[in-house]
Formats: structure tokens, C-alpha cells, sequence
């Protein structure tokens, strides 16, 4: 007889998938990583939960996310928080800027399908386009826009095609 039979446990590799999951969704983010680099099927079923939280703390990160991070990573984001401010401190025309970052976030947004939490924090304007990416966001429960910029040199509001700018 098996060892693990005796004890009445089963070793690891012969539990279903959505037994591991479960567990994998108990451990804190520390023990999550820790536990993907043990092999690739431990990688596999963490992903889920690595990727459940993701805080972007810059223009330049979120550039660098969509560059780097595999699509279907994202679709299992449940927490976003995305700051838009700029790492070198460069100051960008009001409208470009509005453009680039609202360009970023449809371009991250339009690949999250789970998200529940989502917290922006924009140093300006965004352009009008952002708006049918909310439509999407069945599951989201809280949605929170703060402006972390200079109100006098990047003020807070949507930008219309003619690059006017409309409150909030």
C-alpha cells in the first residue's frame, strides 16, 4: 500500500484542478509566488491568483505592462489600480497626453473582463474614447477616479474630439 493511501491523503498531482485552485485562492500573494516556482503545473494554477491584484503605479508602468505582460494574464485581474503619472516628471501638452494615456488604458481595459475593484488615479484628462470600456465591466462593484495631478497645469476632465475640455 501507498504511504499517502494509508494516512488517507492523496498526493498533490492527483487532485482535480478546481481542488488546486481552491487552495492556491487561500494563500496570500507571497506564498502564491512562492508556490509557482516549485513546476509548471504549480505556474500554471497560480497565475489566477498572482495576477488578481494589480497595481500600476505610473504612465511609464502601464506603457511597460501592456508591452510585457501576456493578454491572458489580465483577464484574471479582480483589483486594478492604475496611476497615470508620469515616472520623469516630463511635462506632456494637456491634449497629447489625454490621447496617449487614454490610448493605454482602452488598450489594458478592453482585455479585463473580472475586475471588481478599480481605482484610477489620473494626473489629467482623458479623452472621450474611455467611455465604452466601462460598458464591459459587469462585476465591477467599486470604481474610484481621483486626480493626482497639478489641477492648474493638467486639470481633470474628458476631452472631446476638438480636444476642448468638458468638467466632470
Amino acid at each position: 500500500m501507498h504511504a499517502s493511501s494509508a494516512s488517507g491523503s492523496l498526493p498533490w498531482n492527483t487532485l482535480p484542478a478546481e481542488m488546486k485552485l481552491s487552495v492556491v485562492e487561500l494563500l496570500d500573494l507571497k506564498d502564491v509566488r512562492s508556490f509557482a516556482l516549485v513546476c509548471k503545473d504549480a505556474y500554471a494554477i497560480s497565475v489566477p491568483a498572482m495576477w488578481r491584484l494589480v497595481d500600476i503605479k505610473s504612465f511609464d508602468s502601464l506603457q511597460s505592462y501592456i508591452r510585457n505582460v501576456p493578454q491572458s494574464y489580465t483577464r484574471n485581474i479582480r483589483q486594478l489600480s492604475i496611476s497615470t503619472k508620469l515616472q520623469n516628471g516630463a511635462p506632456m501638452p494637456t491634449s497629447e497626453q489625454a490621447r496617449q494615456v487614454t490610448d493605454a488604458l482602452v488598450e489594458l481595459l478592453t482585455q479585463c473582463c473580472q475586475v471588481e475593484q478599480m481605482t484610477l488615479n489620473l494626473e489629467g484628462s482623458l479623452t472621450k474614447t474611455i467611455i465604452p470600456c466601462f460598458e464591459r465591466f459587469s462585476a465591477l462593484k467599486i470604481l474610484a477616479i481621483n486626480h493626482c495631478g497639478d489641477e492648474q497645469l493638467s486639470p481633470f476632465g474628458l476631452l472631446s474630439p476638438s480636444q476642448q475640455l468638458y468638467p466632470l
